[in-house]
């Protein structure tokens, strides 16, 4: 509810945000100026909102930096030894036979070639030289293949791109737009139910009338906040004027993709609001409206690495109970159920044996013949059906989960009851605006952009239908 959502600073979120990004995506973060989260409609303030943090510093800030690292110089100057020899003792030369230092210095830069190389090892660019027309030259590969002229180089006419792995947060939610994009408050109605029926024990002749306890009911609403996630990038001038040039295919590619990595990157914000909230910003997730249990048996990712003979046969009895009890405290009245582990829980189902002796067969096929959705015999009560699926945002000790414990969600979209048949959409995520572009603000250097989403936290009416398990498959020492 609205009344206890008095927090408005978003400082921690932001920053846990904007480390996932510059530790993923090193390359492409240098274009993406901030991001942002508020509560505010889309407002001519708001456009802006990208220019307030400097960009022009050398150095990323240690708060805008993945847990654990360290700021660092992007540029070094590495001149070899044999190279700094030659520098002296031309310069010692110059000077005794007169010529001023500001002189020789210039006679001997003039006798130098800049190369400029890049270290992957350290994240820096490395500026040497090597001396023109003499044997006073590195022989660092490194350096070497950057002094090779353009029109000596073949080319293949295509990007090979940093792949990036696929959050399903949404798989375990209904999205929701509900009707008005701009709204700054949602909401939805829930009816209860009350009062019962008797057995008279008067004769059957008679009709015998009592009002103490007829059936009522009402409606009562949720109501929550809606906020701005957002992103911003740019397109500077340069690029425009490269990307008309004839035979330069990477700068237009560059551009565009620019623009679905700014949409992933909202994405990925939007998958971690749905699993893990955030309490400074109001924003319930999944883990804020379920109940949250801490595993006490042996992790899933432990049972792998035993020596145990029939380690596939305790990982089935495992999720056999977990899912069992879940839906047994739900009345067996869930028609689907879907779960989201982490690597480790996947990796333990997939690629363990049931039996070392008689079956070979991994733990998560044998889950899926014992969980297949299908009718009982004689056209009975039908079984319910079940999806476990891998997601790296509930691995242990990143910056959405910087516990020891790896996190498993499990959620039920969809119920069979006895007054309303089957309902489903039971674990709503608000998404009322998908994306939306700001009409670009003009800069010197070029076009500033402002990719915006519109969400909600996670709400889920009935109780029961939302649980969280904290080290479930693995538990980092």
């Amino acid at each position: 509810m609205l009344g206890k959502k008095t927090t408005v600073n978003f400082d921690k979120t932001k920053a846990m945000l904007e480390n996932d990004i510059l530790d993923r995506f090193p390359t492409f973060a240098q274009h993406i100026d901030s991001i942002h989260l508020d509560r505010d409609p889309i407002s001519a303030d708001i456009r802006g909102g990208g220019l307030f943090i400097n960009t022009d510093s050398n150095k990323c800030t240690k708060e805008a930096l993945p847990l654990g690292t360290n700021a660092v110089q992007p540029v070094r100057e590495e001149i070899p030894a044999n190279v700094k020899q030659y520098i002296d003792k031309q310069m010692d030369s110059l000077m005794k036979s007169g010529v001023s230092e500001e002189e020789a210095h210039k006679r001997v830069q003039n006798t130098l070639e800049p190369v400029l190389g890049y270290d992957a090892s350290k994240r820096q660019y490395v500026i040497s030289a090597y001396v023109k027309d003499s044997n006073v030259i590195t022989k660092d590969s490194l350096l070497e293949q950057t002094s090779i002229p353009m029109w000596n180089i073949g080319w293949l006419t295509r990007i090979i791109k940093q792949p990036f792995a696929t959050s399903h947060a949404k798989n375990l939610v209904s999205v929701e737009s509900f009707g008005n994009p701009w709204a700054d408050v949602i909401g939805l109605f829930k009816e209860s139910f009350e009062g019962y029926g008797k057995l008279s024990s008067t004769a059957r002749g008679n009709v015998k009338q009592n009002n103490s306890n007829p059936v009522t009911n009402e409606a009562s609403q949720i109501v929550d906040e809606v906020f701005n996630i957002s992103v911003d990038y740019e397109s500077d001038t340069m690029e425009d004027i490269k990307a008309k040039q004839a035979g330069n295919f990477v700068t237009g590619q560059v551009r565009a993709d620019r623009e679905k990595y700014a949409m992933m990157v909202l994405d990925r914000m939007q998958d971690a609001l749905i699993y893990y909230g955030s309490e400074e910003a109001g924003i319930d997730g999944l883990i804020d409206v379920g109940a949250v249990e801490t595993y006490s048996g042996t992790p899933l990712y432990n049972i792998l690495t035993s020596n145990s003979v029939t380690k596939g046969s305790d990982i089935v009895q495992v999720m056999n109970k977990i899912v069992g009890d879940f839906v047994r405290d739900n009345h067996y009245m869930p028609r689907e159920v879907k779960i989201n582990v982490s690597e480790y829980a996947f990796q333990a189902l997939t690629q363990t044996v049931y039996s070392d002796v008689y079956d070979p067969r991994n733990p998560i096929s044998i889950l899926q013949g014992n969980f297949k959705g299908q009718s009982e015999l004689d056209g009975g009560l039908v079984q319910c059906k079940y999806t476990i699926i891998s997601d790296t945002m509930c691995n242990p000790q990143t910056p959405f989960n910087p516990t020891n414990y790896d996190m498993t969600f499990i959620t039920v979209p969809k119920i069979s009851d006895a007054l309303s048949g089957e309902q489903d959409s039971l674990v709503i995520h608000p998404e009322l605006l998908k994306s939306y572009i700001v009409p670009a603000l003009w800069q010197r250097t070029g076009l500033l952009y402002t990719m915006y989403k519109r969400i909600g936290g996670v709400i889920a009416p009935i109780a029961g239908t939302v649980k969280v398990i904290r080290g479930l498959g693995y538990v980092a020492s």
